[in-house]
């Protein structure tokens, strides 16, 4: 049982849940070269234009949004906006590059008798 444990821990490590996007693991085959592929894209969208706030001594404000898409769980994506943020997920529950569960129908177990 010991050994089952160990080649599991082998072919798919646990990390840690909550980490840092440039401590994930990069996706293969993402980008042009190897130093392209990543796990994460972002992009602003919306009005980038920085504004003085009322006060001049308050400094500036954005009203871009920050969009934030996974590449390694395809329909993962988090938005954010001047401090708040929000994820959400519409998928399958797959990785990108792992096999599709798609199960067979069951044989069949035996066949009436003659009569």
């Amino acid at each position: 049982m010991g050994n089952y444990k160990e080649e599991q821990e082998k072919d798919d490590p646990t990390c840690d849940r909550l980490r840092l996007l440039n401590e994930q693991a990069p996706v293969a085959g993402t980008g042009a070269t190897k130093e392209e592929d990543r796990a994460w894209i972002s992009k602003l969208v919306g009005d980038t234009q920085s504004y003085n706030k009322v006060k001049a001594d308050e400094g500036t404000v954005s009203y871009a949004t920050c969009v934030m898409r996974s590449i390694r769980w395809p329909g993962a994506v988090t938005v954010s906006k001047m401090g708040k943020f929000t994820s959400v997920y519409v998928g399958y529950g797959l990785k990108r590059g792992d096999a599709s569960f798609f199960p067979t129908e069951p044989p069949i177990v035996g066949e009436e008798p003659n009569d």
